[in-house]
C-alpha cells in the first residue's frame, strides 16, 4: 500500500475532491471508510464519511448519524479536533434530521422532528448566535405544538428573527390542509405586526391565491386589497381584486380594479380576459 493509501489526511482531502468536484459520491465513501479505519479520531474523515450517506439519495442516515456523533464525542485536547469540526459535526446531524441532503427539505421523509430538535440545540449550545438553527428550531416546536419551548427561542415579539421563523412556518402550515386554520390565523396577525411592506405583499398574495382555490371569494378580496394597499405598482394583484371582485358580483369595483391593472400594463392577458367578461356582462343587461 503506498503512502497516500495509509495516509488519513489524503485519504479524506481525495475522496472529498470525488464527492463535491466529480459528484462520486459511493467512490468517494470507500475513502472515507479506509480513512476512519486508519485512523478512528480522525474528525474530517468522519465528517466525510456522514456527509456521504447524508446527501445521497441511498444513503444511510443511522449511519451518518452515527459518524457526526462521533465527532462530537471527540475530546479537543486528546484528539486535537478544532472547535469549529465539531460545530460543523453538530450543524450537519441537525441538517441530517431536518431532511436535508445538499440543500434544505430535499429529504423530507427522512425528517424526525424530535431528533432534529434536539440536533438543533445542541447545535445552539456550541454556536448560540446561529440565526439558522434558531429559525429551524422555532419552526420545527411549533409544527410539534411545543408553543411554550417555541416562544423561549425569541423572547422578543418583534424580534426580526422571530418575524421570518413566522412567515415560514405560514408557508409550510399552507401545503397541509388539515393546518390552513393556523396558518390562515398566523399570516393576518403577521399582516398586523410587520412593517415591511414586501412582506405583507407576499403574505397577502400567498393566503389570496389559496383562498381562490378554496373558492372563499371574499376572503380572497380582503387579502388582494391588502397587497394592493402595500404595494400598488404590481398590476397582477389589482387584477387579482378584480377577478374576485367578479365572482361576488361587485362589478364595478371589479372593473375599476381591472382597468386598473391594464393601466399599469396594457399587455397584461388575464387582465384583457377580465375586461371582456365584464363587457359581456354589461352587453346582457
Amino acid at each position: 500500500m503506498k503512502w497516500g493509501e495509509r495516509n488519513p489526511d489524503a485519504l479524506s482531502n481525495f475522496g472529498h475532491i470525488l464527492m463535491f468536484r466529480d459528484n462520486k459520491t459511493h467512490e468517494a465513501r470507500k475513502y472515507f471508510e479506509i480513512a476512519v479505519r486508519n485512523e478512528p479520531l480522525h474528525a474530517s474523515a468522519h465528517i466525510n464519511l456522514g456527509i456521504s450517506h447524508m446527501i445521497d439519495k441511498d444513503g444511510d442516515i443511522r449511519i451518518a448519524d452515527e459518524h457526526f456523533r462521533t465527532v462530537l464525542s471527540f475530546s479537543p485536547l486528546s484528539t486535537g479536533t478544532s472547535s469549529q469540526l465539531t460545530i460543523t459535526a453538530a450543524r450537519l446531524r441537525a441538517f441530517l434530521h431536518d431532511g436535508y441532503g445538499m440543500k434544505p427539505e430535499q429529504f423530507p421523509e427522512r425528517r424526525d422532528p424530535v431528533k432534529a430538535i434536539e440536533a438543533y440545540r445542541y447545535h445552539l449550545k456550541l454556536e448560540s448566535n446561529n440565526a439558522n438553527a434558531r429559525h429551524r428550531l422555532y419552526v420545527l416546536l411549533r409544527s410539534e405544538g411545543r408553543l411554550e419551548e417555541a416562544r423561549e427561542i425569541f423572547p422578543n415579539d418583534h424580534d426580526d428573527a422571530l418575524i421570518r421563523a413566522e412567515m415560514a412556518l405560514a408557508y409550510k402550515l399552507l401545503k397541509e390542509e388539515k393546518q390552513f386554520q393556523e396558518a390562515e390565523t398566523l399570516i393576518w396577525n403577521l399582516i398586523k405586526r410587520i412593517k415591511d411592506k414586501i412582506q405583507i405583499v407576499n403574505l397577502a398574495d400567498t393566503i389570496g391565491t389559496v383562498y381562490v382555490s378554496k373558492k372563499l371569494y371574499a376572503e380572497a378580496a380582503r387579502a388582494y386589497d391588502v397587497a394592493v394597499k402595500a404595494d400598488p405598482t404590481r398590476a397582477r394583484l389589482w387584477n387579482n381584486l378584480g377577478h374576485v371582485q367578479l365572482h361576488l358580483k361587485l362589478v364595478d369595483e371589479a372593473e375599476m380594479n381591472v382597468l386598473k391593472a391594464l393601466e399599469l400594463d396594457p399587455s397584461l392577458k388575464s387582465a384583457k380576459v377580465n375586461m371582456e367578461v365584464i363587457e359581456t356582462f354589461r352587453s346582457s343587461l
